[in-house]
């Protein structure tokens, strides 16, 4: 018998022999099993971006018996590839999540498409869990400016770049100059909360804002004579290491001996100079030491009374 059985996609020729003889060949040309219908899957449609996910497709015949793949035209395709690209090819359907967006997954078997259709699929990018504000604690002087950073982090302790961070400071002793950078100018002298969020995760850094120091009490005239009965006016004068003048400060003022000469008033503010002016009344013959004292810095004027 010359029973021809079909065992691979070809054009063999067949030729029957009998005692030296043999026929005309015989060409067949044996096609694939047609794909009729293509199935795909994913174990998930939603994943972070650069993670990855494998996918899989099954094609099958008209009675539902499933095909092998070998030899057959696989196209996998993505409606996005920017965003989530998948590789192609009989061993493809490697789903990779470049950016954060939706595309469409689709595959074809010798051009057949899926039945249900395409995968919709979804890649997200990875949620902040974690906000460190660096430096955690700080100290400025009114006036000064500073930028605060911070480091986002998930949940595997992988630094994310790129995300929208707010910061905010609960008083005005401190205020955000750029809400999105973290910088900061201490407006007064207190204590301020920063707060960086991002995604809904925040952290907060602790900030102390002091007065800038009194750094030296200049006094002019820096030696006075006053008559007994009489009166005259010296100016004290505090200014930072910079040479600014500070005012708002708070001056006591002392003479050594007021039965010889007294001074006034016993305490005031630097005025909007940096200045307190203290007047001076002789009183009887003899010299005294004035002496103002500001935030621990002091200079000594010597009164004399002829």
């Amino acid at each position: 018998s010359g029973l021809v059985s079909a065992v691979s996609p070809g054009t063999p020729t067949i030729t029957a022999t009998s005692e030296g003889k043999s026929s005309a060949p015989l060409t067949f040309v044996i096609s694939p099993v047609p794909v009729v219908s293509v199935s795909m899957s994913a174990p998930d449609s939603s994943i972070f971006v650069g993670q990855t996910v494998q996918a899989s497709v099954v094609a099958k015949d008209s009675v539902g018996g499933t095909l092998s793949l070998a030899g057959r035209t696989v196209v996998w395709t993505s409606s996005n590839p920017s965003k989530a690209s998948v590789s192609s090819g009989t061993s493809g359907g490697l789903i990779t999540a470049l950016g954060a967006d939706t595309a469409t997954i689709r595959v074809t078997v010798d051009g057949v498409g899926p039945t249900p259709g395409p995968i919709a699929f979804v890649s997200t990018l990875v949620p902040v869990a974690n906000v460190t504000v660096v430096p955690s604690t700080k100290s400025l002087f009114v006036g000064d400016n500073f930028t605060f950073t911070a480091t986002l982090t998930d949940a595997s302790g992988n630094v994310l770049v790129g995300r929208p961070i707010v910061w905010t400071s609960n008083t005005t002793k401190a205020s955000i100059a750029n809400s999105a950078v973290g910088a900061v100018v201490a407006a007064d002298s207190g204590a301020a909360v920063i707060t960086a969020t991002s995604e809904g995760k925040s952290n907060v850094a602790s900030l102390a804002v002091s007065l800038v120091p009194v750094d030296t009490v200049t006094a002019l005239p820096t030696s006075l004579t006053v008559p007994v009965g009489g009166s005259n006016s010296i100016s004290f004068t505090a200014k930072t290491s910079g040479g600014t003048l500070l005012s708002g400060r708070a001056a006591t003022i002392v003479s050594s001996d007021p039965a010889k000469a007294t001074a006034s008033p016993a305490s005031a503010l630097t005025n909007g100079s940096g200045v307190v002016v203290v007047t001076v009344n002789g009183v009887a013959s003899g010299s005294s030491n004035i002496t103002v004292t500001i935030e621990g810095k002091a200079n000594v004027v010597v009164i004399t009374v002829p």
